[in-house]
Order: C-alpha cells, then sequence, then structure tokens
C-alpha cells in the first residue's frame, strides 16, 4: 500500500526499530559464544589461556569492544583470522548499540510536541519573573 518492499531488509529494519536492545544482546550473545568457541578449538593446544571457554569468551570480548588489552592474544594463523573476523564483527555490534540508543532516546511524535509545550512554557514561566 506505502510503496514500501516487503524483503528482508525491511524486516530486519522493522525489527531493529520495534527491539533494538533484544537484537543487540542476544547478537552479541551469539556472537561471543560462536567466535570464543572457534577460538579456543584452534589456540588450546598451543596456548595454554585458551584452556578454558571463559579466557576464550574474555578475549573475543575485549577484541569485539576494540579495546585490545593484549594480555591473551592467538598464537596460530586460524586464531588470529578469527580474531580479525571478531574485530569487525564487533564494529558492526558497537553500531547496533548505538543504533539501539537512538531509537530509544528520539522522540516520536507526541513526545515531541509534549516537550516543546514544556520548554514554552517554562520560557513564560521565567519571563513573569
Amino acid at each position: 500500500i506505502y510503496g514500501a518492499d516487503a524483503n528482508n531488509t525491511f524486516a530486519i529494519k522493522s525489527m531493529m526499530v520495534q527491539y533494538s536492545w533484544l537484537l543487540v544482546a542476544i547478537s552479541c550473545m551469539i556472537t561471543m559464544l560462536m567466535f570464543s568457541y572457534q577460538i579456543r578449538l584452534f589456540e588450546r593446544a598451543v596456548n595454554p589461556y585458551f584452556y578454558h571457554i571463559t579466557a576464550a569468551m574474555w578475549n573475543i570480548f575485549i577484541t569485539m569492544t576494540t579495546v585490545g588489552y593484549g594480555d591473551i592474544f592467538a598464537y596460530t594463523h586460524a586464531g588470529r583470522t578469527i580474531a580479525i573476523f571478531c574485530a569487525f564483527w564487533g564494529v558492526f555490534i558497537c553500531s547496533l548499540f548505538i543504533e539501539a540508543l537512538k531509537n530509544i532516546l528520539t522522540f516520536n511524535f507526541s513526545e515531541k510536541k509534549a516537550f516543546n509545550l514544556l520548554q514554552r512554557l517554562q520560557k513564560k514561566e521565567l519571563m513573569r519573573k
């Protein structure tokens, strides 16, 4: 009716507008578990820090948030490749987080009208004093 194509992109945009925090949280958790398991598979034989999955999760979280302390890092080429993909995917997840914040903090039409009314009333009150 409105000229919008009902395709996958529209569905993802609709989900991002309606369930932004849920989408970011679920994608972050799935990504952390997936990358942690992968890097642990390749690194645990050569790197004792990756023996436990929690250390791998710490490494992936630090890589995804682009902090990169350097306390735990990958030795193998496969592990480093996973870390590179994880860093790029982390930038995407961080941008989703920022978009979710924007969706929550943006006024809809009625909220914007109410806010403008409050501002006008506050200015009138200041002018009376």
